[in-house]
């Protein structure tokens, strides 16, 4: 690693490592922004599961109770499942993103220190 004194005087580096120093630092950020995103996600998900839940435990199962207001319940019910499930799927998505920028920031820093694997 150089020296801040060695960083100075190359002036021809510069450039090229601020380059570098800015793309790590937006690396960086769209790993952390699509980890909070999939936590959002996921979060969002399992609250309206929760909902579908609630709606099922509080639907009245009497005989006695009219069935459209059994039908309004459960309707609530698939609601919250439904919409749980698109965001399970986002969730999904956003994890593959951050999956998918660790691995080009590795690779991007393998290539950077010379190293010629793959991955």
């Amino acid at each position: 690693m150089m020296s801040f004194q060695e960083f100075v005087e190359e002036p021809e580096d510069f450039q090229e490592t601020l380059e570098e120093l800015e793309e790590g630092i937006v690396r960086s950020g769209a790993l952390i922004a699509f980890s909070g995103k999939s936590k959002t996600h996921g979060d969002k998900a399992e609250k309206h599961f929760r909902d579908a839940i609630t709606a099922l435990r509080n639907a009245p199962s009497s005989k006695e109770t009219p069935i459209e207001q059994r039908l309004v319940k459960l309707e609530n019910a698939i609601f919250h499942l439904s919409a749980g499930l698109i965001e399970a799927r986002k969730q999904i998505g956003a994890g593959i993103a951050v999956d998918l920028t660790g691995h080009l920031l590795t690779n991007k820093s393998l290539n950077s220190m010379g190293d010629k694997r793959r991955l």
